[in-house]
């Protein structure tokens, strides 16, 4: 079986749009992940970002979330049914939805006596015949063909169900507390072994249990690093296979020969071996495998996020989400490219570029807007525990007092700020002067004093550096720190306005002043408060963030994401992003118009994640040439008659490839594209209508373009 790794960048679809429309793509590191299904040849991967499925022959794949229709992200488990081959997901915090087979739209399940569907769902499991035993937070309830039955449900346990197994007979085994089996309209209680203390093992834990070919049920205890079995009655002795668990699922699998291995989700792949439960010693299975399968063929594949990984060496991406960890925010570059952050680089969803920390310098909690600037020669410059480190030409330079004549660490220094002809500065506290860097060392500027004050935020404007200040009331102002004059002034801005950040919009020239409830402006004399009741009918709106476009401004608040274009504001829901519910924290804006947003991440609740919104509905035109000898063109744009052409920024060697991928970044099939005229050229008459993107690899070099494809 040939496999194949398919990897897209974070690539941004250009072009700005009218309609009130809007596309989101999420970006999402799952950090739970459910038992592998396999069906054919797909794989359906349960995680708490969705259902991830994997085509095992092409290496496509794509995460099915609430965007796609589903009820729930978080996806607790799946199942096939074995005569129509429906895929079934089963919500964590509610919510059970189909996807027949051959369609790619899903369906919603309603749950009884649940008409919000808030019932939490622990286990989904597909009998002999078709009928879903679902594990509820309230009990064990049953689906056939669409309808739920009360008798086969008939069990007098009504707390968590964690999991459930069938037998070949149609014996019914659910673990909640204990265990119980249910068999011919009967439920009966089986209990479960007691420590040495007589607490029964079970008791208020995540359970996991499988049922071999000889009729022995196996039980884990992943928070307690414990396995025991059941057979004919009896409860065997409870078995250690790690004294420091950290997993909360356990999947089993059973060898041809009879042996039982266990994933433990997040610590290792287990087999017996020498009287005892040990990792497999192969490095793909003793580095916290998320989960595994053994799938049909007899192989082992474990999942170590972002790739599902086989025995024998082979891999395959499964997940676009590229950083590590969680983006924490977005810094601009001088020429509007945005870039976003993480634990360990700087990452453009446009180029795809990367700029890697220093070894061994974590430099995420200093890209601040104080503390972080892209200067205009294109060097990133980081203030970062009284170090300063310049990143041009792929590599990184340190400055600090050990060779250079910047102050100690025992100084108080700060507020990096960008000065023309590429040049940077940053200012001493105690009014003792700034240093600036002109291209090739530093010098000390005496006179160029910021005075004493606590400051909270800072914007660099054409007219001047300007600050928010606590002046000692507690709350900030707003003052200009002029080289010209050396000395604050205080605006009249009011003090009670409760304004966290100051952002110069570049595009229109103006200052603005962001509160959570407000929005303030400079006039160039004064500040102005901004007529909020133009974006949300007269409601109040809580502001997070505020970005610039050069053709429109966008807005975050907990109450929508608002653009201002052509003097009109529209507003978009987030629920069309599958992390709709969580707080948004930061926004930005790419140079093709697409939206960036993240959010406040609690790694107790929800993954981490990224949304990109692009506004829909390009206008078809006349076809048109855009030329950028610098870039790779699509020549009529929106395609017209099922031809795909592009132009490239030289002439295409023999060995030029083509790749097509539509807006969620599965890899789609075109016909193999030909050198015509100088040209690349592809007949793609079988693409629906859609956003895509080409991918050309041409020389060692990778360019992309965007196109539509026309209703």
């Amino acid at each position: 079986m040939k496999k194949s790794i398919v990897f897209l960048g974070l690539l941004s679809l250009s072009g700005l749009l009218e309609a009130q429309e809007g596309y989101w793509t999420n970006y999402i590191n799952p950090t739970w992940f459910g038992e592998i299904v396999e069906y054919e040849t797909q794989l359906f991967i349960p995680s708490d970002g969705g259902l991830i499925e994997v085509n095992l022959e092409t290496g496509a794949h794509r995460r099915w979330s609430e965007v796609d229709g589903l009820s729930s992200s978080y996806i607790s488990s799946a199942a096939i049914h074995p005569q129509t081959g429906d895929i079934y997901a089963a919500g964590r915090y509610g919510g059970l939805d189909v996807r027949r087979a051959g369609t790619s739209m899903w369906e919603n399940i309603p749950l009884p006596n649940s008409p919000s569907n808030d019932l939490d769902i622990y286990a989904l499991t597909m009998d002999a015949s078709g009928g879903q035993w679902v594990g509820t937070q309230w009990g064990m309830q049953y689906l056939k063909n669409g309808v739920w039955d009360p008798d086969h449900s008939a069990c007098h346990y009504s707390g968590k169900v964690y999991d459930v197994e069938i037998t070949d007979s149609g014996e019914v085994y659910l673990m909640g507390k204990g265990l119980y089996k249910i068999a011919d309209g009967e439920c009966d209680y089986l209990g479960g072994p007691r420590d040495s203390t007589g607490v029964m093992v079970f008791e208020h834990n995540q359970k996991s249990i499988f049922i071999d070919d000889d009729g022995t049920l196996w039980c884990a205890i992943p928070d307690r690093g414990k396995i025991v079995t059941y057979k004919d009655g009896e409860w065997g002795p409870v078995m250690a296979y790690n004294t420091e668990p950290l997993g909360s699922m356990v999947s089993f699998f059973e060898m041809p020969e009879g042996e039982i291995e266990f994933v433990a989700h997040g610590e290792a792949w287990y087999e017996w071996s020498e009287e005892s439960w040990k990792p497999k010693p192969e490095p793909v299975f003793t580095n916290q495998p998320e989960t595994g399968i053994i799938l049909s063929s007899g192989e082992r594949v474990a999942l170590a996020n972002p790739y599902l990984i086989w025995e024998s060496g082979d891999s395959l991406r499964c997940l676009k989400y590229l950083f590590r960890n969680y983006v924490e925010g977005f810094i601009n570059s001088k020429d509007g490219h945005l870039w976003m952050y993480d634990l360990e680089k700087l990452y453009n969803p446009v180029t795809a570029e990367i700029i890697p920390y220093p070894e061994g310098v974590y430099l995420r909690g200093s890209m601040g807007r104080g503390t972080a600037k892209f200067t205009d020669d294109g060097s990133l410059w980081v203030l970062h525990d009284k170090v300063i480190y310049r990143y041009q030409q792929q590599e990184w330079t340190r400055f600090d007092s050990t060779n250079s004549i910047l102050p100690g660490a025992s100084q108080q220094w700060g507020h990096l700020h960008t000065l023309p002809q590429g040049r940077i500065g940053v200012f001493q506290g105690q009014e003792k002067g700034a240093y600036i860097f002109d291209g090739l060392d530093w010098q000390h500027h005496p006179d160029r004093i910021l005075p004493d004050y606590k400051y909270n935020g800072l914007a660099e404007t054409p007219f001047g550096l300007w600050f928010l200040v606590d002046a000692g009331s507690g709350a900030n102002v707003s003052a200009i720190w002029e080289p010209g004059n050396l000395s604050l002034n205080m605006s009249p801005l009011q003090a009670n306005t409760g304004i966290f950040r100051l952002v110069y919009d570049p595009y229109r020239e103006r200052l603005w002043g962001v509160a959570s409830r407000s929005l303030h402006y400079f006039d160039g004399e004064n500040w102005q408060e901004y007529d909020l009741s133009l974006i949300n009918g007269g409601q109040y709106v809580r502001i997070f963030d505020i970005a610039f476009g050069s053709e429109f401004i966008a807005l975050g608040t907990n109450d929508g994401l608002f653009i201002r274009y052509k003097d009109n504001w529209e507003q978009y829901n987030y629920a069309n992003s599958p992390m709709h519910n969580h707080n948004p924290e930061n926004i930005g804006i790419d140079p093709s118009g697409g939206i960036w947003i993240t959010y406040w991440y609690d790694w107790a609740y929800r993954p981490a994640s990224v949304d990109h919104f692009q506004r829909l509905d390009l206008p078809v035109t006349e076809a048109e040439t855009i030329t950028n000898p610098d870039q790779l063109t699509v020549v009529g744009n929106p395609l017209q008659n099922g031809q795909l052409v592009l132009r490239g920024p030289q002439a295409f060697s023999r060995d030029v490839s083509l790749q097509v991928f539509d807006a969620t970044g599965r890899l789609v099939p075109v016909q193999p594209a030909s050198i015509v005229g100088g040209f690349l050229r592809a007949r793609v008459q079988g693409l629906a209508a859609g956003w895509y993107v080409a991918v050309v690899e041409d020389g060692g070099q990778r360019f992309t373009a965007p196109f539509v494809v026309p209703q």
